[in-house]
């Protein structure tokens, strides 16, 4: 395989040349430009476990056996294994490997799914942005695929998508209803035994927001001791 220069970028880790390459299978892998040789032979990507990783096959008859292209340039020993740091399979530049034990690397892989990489999944008709075990909100698609790119570059983190949601929630609470709304909500809550959680069902709004609403009453019940 000739190199295609166009395709070729800088890995932001290590800052060295990465090539695409594409598998025998049709899908991608990314290996470091000193790897470029290995590509003489034909490669596929192949599912094990719950991850993808390039594979190919060398020798004939008993003696055929599978070879994996990570294994093929770290050339850990035989107690050891190779480690994708990022946890993806199909990424073989050089500073995304490392050879560890079997523990370390079962370590990394229980995090690395949960904490990979951030992905977009319709939820209850929502658009939702799930990461480090959390998942927020977004209003729509074109908004959870900017939340996801922004995680991806580290130019967001989940705080930061909290806070908006909060602020958003806020608004709400404030802006969007009547004063009448309001008003009433704060009357019924101060001169009634009705809790939160049933003004909250009696208005049709969060229990949240009814909490907001009222929370100057419970100030001045709480001052003039009555």
């Amino acid at each position: 395989m000739s190199k295609d220069e166009s395709f070729k970028r800088k890995c932001k880790k290590c800052g060295q040349w990465v090539y695409p390459i594409p598998s025998i299978s049709g899908k991608l892998f990314t290996i470091s430009q000193v790897d470029f040789d290995l590509t003489c032979w034909k490669w596929r990507v192949v599912r094990n476990g719950r991850s993808n990783y390039v594979f190919r096959q060398e020798g004939t008859g008993k003696n055929r056996r599978g070879v994996y292209f990570h294994r093929t340039i770290m050339n850990p020993p035989a107690d050891r294994v190779v480690d994708h740091i990022d946890g993806d399979g199909l990424n073989n530049c050089r500073c995304n490997l490392r050879v560890v034990t079997s523990a370390e690397n079962k370590k990394n892989r229980i995090h690395s799914r949960a904490n990979c990489r951030p992905f977009i999944s319709e939820y209850s008709g929502k658009y939702v942005v799930f990461y480090k075990k959390q998942m927020i909100t977004a209003r729509t698609l074109r908004e959870a695929i900017n939340w996801r790119d922004g995680l991806n570059d580290n130019s967001l983190d989940m705080c930061d998508l909290r806070k908006i949601t909060k602020q958003r929630q806020s608004r709400k609470g404030t802006y969007n209803y009547s004063t009448m709304t309001v008003e009433s909500a704060r009357t019924l809550y101060e001169n009634t035994d009705l809790s939160t959680r049933r003004l909250s069902e009696y208005f049709g709004v969060p229990k949240s927001t009814i909490g907001r609403w009222v929370k100057e009453v419970v100030k001045l019940v709480a001052n003039t001791g009555t």
